[in-house]
């Protein structure tokens, strides 16, 4: 079937956590049970090939793309809570992720009061000092 090096390859890629074996099983599986008398992918009218079904560990993982939730926040509403809340906990209570809360601060423009900004040094300044 395979010969020892590449069993002892494919071994390698699974043990490190580059392959996973039930993926890697299901891949083979689909490809078994799809298999024509030709090595070709290809279709016989030329088309891509089905995607492979979704597995749950695919699900689990996030695989597949549920519905987007909304964030529907006014603007002085999420200046109120960031003031005294972080992206982080309001991202949690809305079921949204910190990224999309933090594109909405920057979209409205409200940054934390009492926050100094820090300037970034030119890289000049810092040849200079070090």
């Amino acid at each position: 079937m395979l010969d020892k090096e590449l069993q002892e390859a494919v071994s390698l890629l699974i043990d490190r956590g580059i392959l996973k074996r039930d993926v890697l099983l299901t891949t083979a599986g689909f490809v078994r049970a799809n298999s024509s008398d030709t090595p070709s992918f290809e279709s016989s009218n030329g088309s891509e090939p089905p995607a492979p079904p979704v597995t749950r560990e695919r699900a689990k993982r996030g695989g597949t793309r549920g519905p987007r939730k909304k964030f529907e926040i006014t603007e002085s509403e999420l200046q109120a809570r960031y003031q005294t809340d972080s992206a982080k906990n309001i991202a949690e209570e809305y079921g949204v992720s910190v990224a999309t809360v933090n594109n909405r601060l920057q979209q409205f423009g409200i940054k934390k009061e009492g926050r100094a900004v820090a300037k970034k040094k030119k890289k000049s300044q810092k040849a200079a000092q070090g």
